[in-house]
């Protein structure tokens, strides 16, 4: 499994979501995860800006682009990108 982070920094702010559409953001998300075993949504985490991150893990990133564009449409985003954890040594 990728981690994967959609990135919601410009153009692709979060919107501050009413409780109908934190609703609709839940049911869509559950159904995209049921569809696929492979892929979890670990948090979403915004400012008060609407400056923040979705935090997934799936198969690639073209997963999650799949799941954004299909499921959760209303959501903006600027970028989906693969990260790889940076080694530290300390």
């Amino acid at each position: 499994m990728a981690k994967i982070l959609v990135l919601h920094t410009d153009k692709g702010k979060m919107p501050k979501l009413n409780e109908l559409q934190l609703r609709h953001f839940h049911v869509n998300a559950g159904e995209a995860m049921r569809r696929d075993s492979k892929l979890k949504l670990n948090g979403v985490y915004v400012d008060k800006d609407g400056v923040g991150i979705s935090d997934w893990e799936a198969k690639d990133a073209k997963a999650v682009e799949k799941v954004m564009k299909e499921f959760l449409d209303f959501i903006p985003y600027d970028k989906i990108v693969k990260v790889e954890p940076l080694p530290l040594e300390l």
